[in-house]
């Protein structure tokens, strides 16, 4: 089990997508294709406040519809037709094409227990109260499976969590296990939840005039495409550690080759160096000359801009080096890396023979939604859909508005004035 765990990390590296599993609702009427976004608005700790569900169906023919869910309320997002809703049951008359509808489920759970907690300067605050505060901010979340809901969308869906912070009012961000991309002037930090698993996750930042976007949680159904054959596995293996070993051959030539520039570079500055000195020295007893001869006073000029241009070349000279001195450190570095990547890839690809590959599907099955049908989250009534997505959102920690000012009372006009206004 071990080595099945050495060989999962690498394979989920190239081969982790998030898909949609393909099914179907058929209508009491008319055969529909159905697929449902469920939209959890989440306060500012995490706890639910409403859920709402987008229900797509597309039409080959026009018919009526009839759907399911404990919805509160509901509203044609298509066209102006009505909808009835009566006791749990929605009809609808639609025309070919798409029609989306959204609905309002009462007493609604989560498949996901949501908690969020903030922390300014070491001293837990509501969110409302961080909004234009400064200082040392910490943001803890925790994600957890929601025994209340039914259905096993916790063990098929996987979550993608994301922090938007803007980079004007945070500084020092700190996000163990997130991965990190700059988005015009945000630092967005991502976490992916994969299914069956919580997480409990930290945010650290140093904040001024702080507000921060929504946090955000989508959920879809993560599908593992592998095909896990032991002929097919051992050969791709391969490939990939004879690629990797020709990356860390280039990388050590390329090493080699700033190497030797980088020594050659301390030589030309170092003679650049002393040159430069020559050519000060023989200016200074140029200007001991005797300064009425034009001779003197000529050479003495020319000495000086040839001394000038060359201290510039002496510049230069020196930020070549460094620059060479830099990129020499990094191949280094970028080396290191690559050898390890290429010692991990062989260790692979000799292991990949005596993997068991019905074990290793086992564990890729255990991360990922399952190949299953997909049951409707609105109600086991519509038995399965397409596909089901989750949007959860929290508000934005935002500063309030300012107030508009009241406008100044218009002062009574002067008989002059109002004469004049008639004209």
């Amino acid at each position: 089990m071990k080595r099945v765990g050495k060989a999962l990390a690498a394979l989920l590296a190239g081969a982790l997508t998030l898909g949609l599993a393909p099914a179907a609702l058929a209508a009491d009427e008319t055969p529909a294709d159905k697929e449902e976004v469920v939209y959890i608005n989440l306060d500012s700790s995490g706890a639910v406040e409403t859920v709402d569900v987008v229900n797509i169906f597309e039409l080959d023919q026009a018919g009526q519809i009839v759907d399911h869910g404990d919805y509160e309320s509901v509203r044609n997002m298509t066209t102006t037709d009505p909808l009835t809703l009566s006791d749990g049951t929605v009809t609808a008359q639609a025309g070919p094409g798409r029609l989306y509808y959204e609905g309002r489920l009462a007493g609604a759970e989560s498949p996901w227990n949501v908690s969020l907690r903030y922390f300014l300067d070491g001293e837990e605050r509501p969110a409302a109260e961080l909004a234009g505060a400064s200082g040392e901010l910490q943001i803890n979340m925790t994600v957890e499976k929601n025994p209340d809901c039914a259905g096993t969308f916790f063990e098929d869906h996987a979550l993608q969590a994301s922090f938007t912070l803007d980079a004007d009012r945070c500084a020092d961000i700190a996000a163990p296990g997130a991965t990190v991309a700059n988005v015009g002037g945000d630092r967005q930090l991502t976490y992916t939840i994969l299914p069956g698993m919580g997480a409990d996750v930290t945010v650290t930042a140093q904040v001024t005039d702080f507000e921060m976007e929504p946090v955000t949680l989508n959920g879809v159904r993560l599908a593992l495409s592998l095909r896990l054959e032991d002929a097919s596995l051992t050969e791709r293996l391969g490939r990939v550690s004879a690629a990797v070993g020709s990356l860390n051959t280039g990388l050590s030539q390329l090493e080699d080759g700033l190497g030797a520039l980088d020594g050659q570079s301390e030589t030309l500055t170092g003679a650049s160096a002393r040159t430069l000195a020559a050519l000060e020295a023989l200016c200074q007893a140029a200007g001991e000359l005797d300064g009425s001869d034009p001779d003197a006073a000529a050479l003495q000029a020319q000495l000086d801009a040839l001394a000038e241009d060359y201290a510039a070349l002496d510049t230069a000279l020196q930020s070549y080096a460094q620059a060479v001195a830099d990129a020499y450190g990094g191949s280094v570095e970028l080396g290191g890396d690559a050898g390890w990547l290429a010692t991990g890839a062989a260790l692979l690809s000799a292991l990949a023979p005596s993997l068991d590959t019905g074990e290793l599907g086992d564990v890729l099955d255990s991360v990922s939604g399952g190949t299953g049908k997909t049951a409707s989250f609105a109600s086991p009534e519509n038995g399965d859909v397409g596909s089901v997505q989750f949007v959860l959102r929290t508000p934005a920690i935002q500063k309030p508005a300012p107030e508009p000012s009241e406008p100044e009372p218009e002062q009574p006009l002067t008989f002059w004035e109002k004469l004049a206004a008639l004209f």
